[in-house]
């Protein structure tokens, strides 16, 4: 199979605009999670005069109510500039241009308003893929288990379970990309369509996950090295917050990698899934196996059959 890495950088570079708006709600979120803690550690000092164990439980308490935070803002802002970022890479990598006159983050919003008219609609649809996908990476690795009863192959298995997880990291948003391509069927017919052509190509996505995960691995160590090194040289003088320091190295890290190599792994996989999935048609064979094992697909399925096809344009007016 192709890599399609020309294409992927072409498409990342042309995209820049998006990158610049990614990077920069990233940028705030990433800020206002560290003002958050900074509150948390004052909060936790004050109070610590009234009895020495109440710093310790604000800090868990601290802790335990920012995965809430965290996942609100990711499902409910980010995600959604994400899928007009996607909508803008289908566009590009199968199509060539956009309409002329229309900017990217103007046709990306105006292809996710026009698509899903609600966006929880969007999470729905995400979510379900999202756990067929799951299911079906599963039932791939069972065909590996033969490597378990091999010596020093145990290892094997489970750094392509790692790998299989950055498949599974992209594959949806993949998907989504079909149906920006293709919007007179429903979401949840291209939903359908697109689980079982990932099946009939998953093999292809394999190796491209190797790379993705091989690049994620080698990445972070650096940037943590580029983050929490310096982090750790300025906490000299402040020995009793250097903790405090590590987490803003470890948030300064994470927010690097979002913005430097996600974009880029997620260009790489849309256009893989696109371009290896172009003129092939859905395997009856597949597509019973999928729904054999999945209650997930089941339901999409079912409502690929109930769901109207909606009378959509394929982008916005030039």
């Amino acid at each position: 199979m192709a890599l399609y890495l020309s294409e992927t950088t072409s498409v990342v570079f042309k995209t820049l605009p998006y990158l610049f708006l990614r990077a920069a709600a990233y940028l705030a979120f990433g800020i206002s999670f560290g003002i958050y803690w900074i509150l948390i550690f004052f909060m936790g000092r004050a109070l610590a005069e009234i009895h020495q164990n109440i710093e310790f439980f604000v800090w868990i308490i601290g802790f335990l109510v920012s995965f809430p935070i965290i996942r609100l803002a990711r499902e409910y802002l980010l995600y959604l500039i994400k899928a007009g970022h996607v909508a803008v890479i289908a566009t590009l990598a199968m199509k060539g241009n956009l309409p002329e006159g229309v900017g990217q983050i103007e046709f990306g919003k105006k292809m996710v308003t026009d698509h899903f008219k609600q966006s929880s609609s969007l999470f729905v649809v995400d979510r379900l893929i999202h756990g067929v996908i799951h299911a079906l990476n599963g039932m791939m690795m069972g065909l590996t288990s033969f490597l378990s009863d091999i010596p020093g192959m145990d290892g094997l298995r489970k750094i392509m379970r790692t790998i299989l997880y950055f498949s599974l990291t992209y594959i949806d948003e993949a998907i989504l990309a079909r149906h920006f391509l293709n919007p007179q069927q429903s979401i949840w017919e291209n939903a359908r369509k697109g689980i079982i052509l990932y099946a009939q190509i998953w093999k292809s996505i394999l190796v491209t996950a190797i790379i993705t995960g091989l690049l994620s691995l080698v990445s972070l160590p650096i940037l943590l090295f580029m983050t929490v090194g310096p982090a750790l040289a300025v906490s000299v003088g402040h020995p009793a917050q250097r903790w405090l320091f590590v987490i803003f190295g470890v948030i300064a890290a994470w927010i690097l990698k979002v913005i430097l190599l996600e974009p880029f792994t997620l260009t790489q996989m849309v256009i893989v899934y696109l371009k290896e999935t172009s003129g092939l048609q859905p395997n009856a064979e597949w597509e019973q196996k999928i729904q054999n094992f999945s209650g997930k697909f089941r339901e999409i399925q079912e409502k690929a059959r109930t769901q109207p096809s909606p009378s959509l344009p394929s982008s916005p007016s030039r």
